[in-house]
């Protein structure tokens, strides 16, 4: 269940201390909640979606979204891709083609390690990924407090009350904190090193 938008400017108008259309205009309040909606979702990653892309032969990059914000996760085959980083290319096993073991982001892009052969040819992905929304009904319940003080921070700075806004942005901001997916700082896995899987023969023992 997502918010709606009334309500979020009822309740705002409630601690504004304006209960009918005033100084804060029906339509100003509820652009201010438009921005709540980018604000939050920018922050916590909380609206997300999920899209099917389909692998080809030997490319490593595919586009998720234009308007991708941050990649959550990938199935492949009924299992997760473990997530790494662009930096470690070079340091993935020495099978550089196959089933994509792991899956790295850069610049709204899903690279995945190793390389997709013939074989994963037109075989699909599914990629989890949040993105940046305006409609605040897109935004879960759980930040609906959040999406009422940041509609009266907007508010006081409109009524010059820049002391009482800082607060309220402080607030809001403590606020979302305790709610955000907490992905920016998942763990990268490093894929093994190049000879993980070649044999070394060693000559007989002295």
């Amino acid at each position: 269940m997502g918010l709606i938008k009334s309500t979020i400017r009822d309740r705002a108008r409630v601690l504004l201390n304006e209960i009918v259309e005033g100084f804060w205009l029906n339509s100003e309040l509820e652009q201010f909640i438009d921005d709540a909606a980018i604000d939050i979702s920018t922050k916590t990653y909380c609206y997300e979606l999920s899209k099917s892309v389909t692998m080809s032969t030997s490319t490593q990059l595919y586009t998720v979204s234009t308007d991708c914000l941050k990649i959550l996760g990938a199935v492949y085959a009924n299992k997760g891709l473990k997530r790494s980083a662009v930096y470690m290319e070079g340091l993935q096993t020495a099978v550089v083609s196959g089933a994509p073991e792991y899956f790295f982001e850069i610049i709204n892009k899903l690279g995945l390690i190793p390389v997709p052969s013939s074989s994963e040819n037109s075989k699909v992905i599914t990629v989890y990924y949040a993105e940046t929304t305006n409609d605040i009904r897109n935004i879960p319940l759980k930040f609906q407090i959040s999406a009422v003080l940041y509609t009266i921070f907007m508010g006081l700075l409109k009524e010059r009350q820049y002391a009482k806004a800082g607060q309220l942005y402080a607030t809001y901001t403590t606020s979302l904190n305790l709610d955000k997916v907490e992905v920016t700082s998942e763990k990268l896995d490093v894929p093994p090193a190049q000879d993980h899987y070649i044999l070394k023969l060693m000559g007989p023992q002295k």
